[in-house]
């Protein structure tokens, strides 16, 4: 019999598996989103496209429509028909949207550089403010603790001269987390094509179409005390692409120069009964264009400054009050503006999320109220959801809302054709 326990106690002890620590990020999109579709991508998934941009990630693997414009070059998506600027790009919380062009360039989003994404369908202003028309889009990175040290390094090889080179360094501890991701990409882009916008269709070798990308991706993940988390963020790259001719030109001499850094950081302290989140952003972005030909230099800038703060309360068993408030900071500077203009907006928002049925019935009403200062006031928005599950095999979703998209600064200010 002693023997006989010894060897349960024994088996009992190596079928403990433990698991590292992780830091659970548990934003609106998770906790008030009911009633609207969300697409989660694995991290199975991501490896995958580890050495691709999203905007290739989410062709092949969502019914989103990506309008491309060839290897490299703008790659902008539309979810159920809205606009690519009707679509918010959100990263670790912060839309990165251009305040410029109210847009992102997906090709220029390397997968190597976040650890999950979600895309949500329909409507959420709400959650998200301006331009969460038709969806958005969510990246994320999720921090693990006590991993120690891991290094990897990859490249890939490539049709029409590409070549790509990866690393990531992580070092993980108790208490710290530090991570480098790194990337660099070219191509020549040089594959043949029939071009049928001439009278005999010749075959031909696009010209002027090679690309260069590299960038750096610093996470800090630091937990001075079991209820308090801090994060700092730092995401810098640069992206070199010529410009190819359209196919009725013979020639084509002109480059775009993408050069952006985006700052993030953000305290979380956790009480019994409720949360309180305080971060802040800087995203800064330049845009040169150049044509030889025609002798054109033009540079654009963009910085947007953003400061939110927000607490969720549990109010009671099952339910979940969210408050927030957010001020955004914008300034910009173009050849077609009219000096350097700049806006300051301030949003408040609050949630509010209930289950009932033994969890079978969940449901989320919000109110979103934005203010530009020196502006007309924005209309409240508002939004409603649920999700009831009376069989396992049965289930119903409704959401409705009110949502909205603010004009860019290409709309406010430039010059001609804008409308201020």
């Amino acid at each position: 019999m002693s023997t006989m326990g010894t060897m349960a106690q024994s088996v009992l002890k190596d079928s403990i598996i433990e698991l590292n620590e992780f830091l659970i990020k548990a934003d609106r999109l998770n906790e008030f989103s009911y009633g609207s579709k969300v697409q989660n991508a694995e991290s199975s998934l991501i490896k995958q496209y580890k050495t691709q941009n999203l905007s290739d990630l989410i062709r092949s693997e969502s019914s989103v429509y990506i309008k491309s414009y060839g290897p490299g070059n703008l790659a902008t998506s539309s979810i159920r028909g809205a606009s690519a600027n009707q679509t918010a790009i959100i990263f670790n919380g912060f839309n990165i949207n251009s305040p410029m062009n109210g847009i992102s360039d997906l090709s220029l989003i390397p997968v190597c550089f976040f650890d999950d994404m979600q895309i949500q369908y329909g409507g959420s202003g709400t959650l998200w403010g301006s331009g969460a028309i038709g969806g958005s889009i969510h990246l994320n990175n999720q921090p693990v603790f006590n991993k120690g040290l891991k290094i990897s390094a990859g490249s890939s090889i490539g049709s029409f001269n590409s070549l790509r080179h990866d690393l990531d360094l992580l070092l993980s501890g108790q208490k710290w987390i530090s991570v480098i991701r790194a990337f660099r990409m070219t191509a020549e882009n040089d594959f043949p094509f029939y071009n049928t916008a001439l009278s005999d269709t010749p075959l031909q070798d696009q010209t002027n179409s090679e690309i260069e990308q590299h960038g750096l991706l610093f996470e800090n993940y630091f937990k001075p005390k079991e209820d308090q988390s801090l994060e700092l963020i730092l995401w810098y790259q640069k992206n070199k692409r010529n410009i190819p001719p359209n196919m009725l030109q013979l020639e084509e001499n002109s480059h775009q120069d993408d050069e952006s850094l985006r700052l993030t950081t953000e305290w979380k302290r956790s009480f019994s009964k409720s949360d309180i989140f305080i971060r802040s952003a800087f995203f800064n972005e330049d845009i040169l264009y150049e044509d030889k030909t025609n002798k054109i230099l033009s540079l654009s800038t963009s910085s947007t400054l953003i400061c939110e703060t927000e607490t969720k309360i549990r109010t009671g068993k099952d339910q979940l009050l969210n408050l927030g408030l957010n001020n955004t900071y914008i300034s910009a500077k173009a050849d077609a503006y009219n000096g350097s203009p700049d806006q300051n907006r301030i949003s408040l928002f609050t949630l509010y999320r209930i289950s009932l049925l033994d969890k079978k019935l969940e449901s989320v009403i919000g109110a979103r109220q934005e203010i530009i200062i020196g502006s007309t006031p924005i209309p409240l928005t508002w939004s409603a959801g649920l999700n009831y599950i009376p069989f396992k095999w049965l289930s119903f979703n409704l959401n409705a809302g009110k949502v909205y998209r603010l004009p860019t600064f290409n709309d406010l200010f430039w010059i001609p054709g804008s409308k201020p």
